[in-house]
């Protein structure tokens, strides 16, 4: 976890890379929408300079948060079913943290845990590699509250702190395997092939029913000629 997007940082232009974890849990009203409730945890840390002898560390114990989510790809008629699916969502949550100040070069005691309001805002990409089984790659912007980074006054340029959060997990559909993962489905798709379908079984009884009439004619001819 980090601010790669260099803004709302605060002036800890040096940051570190630390380990984030999360898990969600999804409802897909559509196959192009869906809401999920999301957990998430991890660290995060910056520094006024390369030689990090200042600057502070948060760790987050717990996050939970409720988003909606867009899939771009399954909205195209011309996307039947795409292996490579963009998404986005937005939502809102409340996060647990703990911040320390680093000075010196040494990171002091964490001050009280505290509970905030934040904004999630996800982006990136779904790679359908199995049936209803997504590989995920996203990069998450977090607004957080100001005591995020330590740093609280009138100093500070934005009222809300941001750090990012790059991710790569795996998407599984709970549920009936018989039908398709609403996820990974398109309309379109699904109308075509169900207009497939019915054709395929009106025409297999269309061919018996001719071949019926035909065997039926024969034997009337045999029939009249004896």
């Amino acid at each position: 976890m980090q601010n790669i997007a260099k803004f709302n940082n605060g002036g800890y232009d040096k940051l570190d890379w630390n380990l984030g974890y999360s898990a969600y849990i999804k409802k897909q009203i559509s196959p192009s929408f869906g809401i999920k409730a999301t957990y998430f945890g991890g660290k995060t840390s910056g520094y006024e300079a390369s030689d990090k002898q200042t600057g502070f560390e948060t760790k987050t114990p717990w996050s939970v948060a409720l988003s909606g989510e867009f899939i771009a790809a399954n909205t195209n008629w011309r996307f039947f079913n795409s292996f490579i699916k963009p998404y986005a969502s937005i939502g809102v949550g409340v996060m647990n943290a703990e911040t320390a100040a680093i000075a010196g070069g040494n990171r002091g005691e964490y001050g009280d845990s505290y509970s905030k309001i934040y904004v999630p805002a996800d982006f990136g990409l779904k790679f359908a590699v199995a049936k209803g089984i997504n590989f995920e790659l996203g990069y998450q912007l977090n607004w957080a509250n100001q005591r995020f980074d330590n740093k609280v006054g009138p100093t500070q340029q934005y009222k809300n702190d941001l750090f990012t959060y790059a991710h790569a997990g795996l998407e599984f559909a709970l549920g009936s395997g018989s039908k398709p993962a609403l996820n990974n489905s398109n309309p379109v798709a699904t109308l075509v092939n169900d207009y497939t379908v019915k054709y395929d079984d009106l025409k297999a009884q269309n061919d018996a029913l001719n071949a019926k009439i035909k065997l039926y004619k024969v034997n009337w001819m045999e029939l009249t000629m004896t």
